[in-house]
């Protein structure tokens, strides 16, 4: 398979699309395509694109907030350019984004075989490549032949976020938030443990910066004035919060587009899970701490179109099951020989 020009679908998150760069790495030194553009409906997503150096240009569409009419219209100057292949990384199970895939149009397209989108792509050239329990990078991978080969399975992390020296600060980063779309904010860690969490760790002498964005700015609002101000933020676009978290100790997040970027950056990076799977899904990197000590099953699938408790119980997994205590002795152990320097 060889293509001139590819357009990669990067529908879902950003913590996807990172888990995706590997594959198009490989894709790309394969000669699969020579040139790539990517298309984008998260402004992070997006930024991430841009800045990663893999694509000579990027679209962003804001499909959550626009009628099909209106997505169809800012379609149309794509499928205006031809592309040779479309590339749609894992997770792609929505028949949505293989209707965005259909409106653009291309000669191939190389996606995995999802029920989703058994008869979308009659008469079309479609790769449809099985799907396994695998870990996202592996998922993606399987799209090159290279899953289980040699292939580096590492993060592609834009210059912009490795910009400059940065001072080491006495802090620890805090990312309380995740989206919300569709009910993604049942993956969340309580943000009153966040709190009590740093509370302690400034009665030790460490300091706590919350990451804000636009999925956490209306719950950080809601707390008292003088809770706020007991902590500092670290707020603007991706390329300042990543150069920010270069300075902590270390990130202690949800399973979140932010906890890549902190694992990526080699941060220590205690990620907290609850209903998804740090098998499929911890980042790639020997900094980073997967915890999840509830023995209720994962019950995660990115084939359902809302997320609520499988088992009726209000995402214990996550909300009761992982205390303060177990998260600050983890913290402990991750930043012990970055403290010690």
């Amino acid at each position: 398979m060889h293509a001139r020009r590819a357009l990669v679908l990067l529908l879902p998150g950003l913590g996807d699309a990172m888990m995706a760069t590997p594959a198009l790495r490989a894709l790309r030194e394969s000669g699969a395509f020579t040139s790539a553009d990517a298309l984008a409906m998260l402004p992070a997503v997006a930024e991430y694109a841009r800045g990663s150096g893999l694509f000579d240009d990027v679209t962003l569409v804001e499909m959550l907030a626009l009628g099909p009419a209106a997505v169809a219209a800012r379609l149309l100057p794509l499928r205006a350019r031809r592309y040779d292949l479309v590339v749609l990384p894992y997770p792609a199970v929505k028949w949505q984004y293989h209707a965005v895939a259909r409106v653009i149009g291309a000669r191939r397209v190389l996606t995995h075989a999802y029920p989703s989108n058994r008869f979308v792509y009659a008469g079309m050239r479609a790769t449809r490549v099985p799907l396994r329990p695998v870990h996202n990078i592996e998922q993606n991978l399987a799209l090159t032949g290279a899953d289980g080969g040699p292939a580096d399975r590492s993060y592609t992390v834009p210059p912009a976020w490795l910009a400059g020296d940065v001072p080491r600060e006495r802090v620890v980063a805090f990312h309380a938030g995740t989206m919300k779309y569709h009910g993604n904010d049942g993956k969340r860690w309580p943000l009153e443990h966040f709190v009590a969490l740093g509370r302690r760790l400034q009665g030790e002498g460490v300091g706590v910066a919350f990451v804000i964005g636009p999925n956490e700015e209306e719950d950080w609002e809601r707390l008292p004035p003088d809770v706020r101000a007991g902590f500092g933020e670290i707020r603007g676009d991706l390329d300042a919060v990543a150069r920010r978290l270069r300075s902590a100790l270390a990130l202690v997040s949800n399973d979140s587009g932010v906890a890549h970027v902190g694992a990526a950056l080699g941060l220590p990076t205690l990620v907290l899970y609850g209903m998804t799977d740090p098998r499929l899904l911890q980042p790639p990197s020997p900094s980073t701490i997967a915890l999840r000590p509830s023995a209720c099953p994962p019950c995660y699938s990115p084939a359902r179109t809302t997320f609520s408790c499988v088992r009726g119980i209000g995402f214990r997994c996550i909300r009761e099951d992982l205390g303060v205590d177990e998260v600050r002795r983890a913290l402990e152990h991750a930043i012990a020989p970055r403290a010690a320097r």
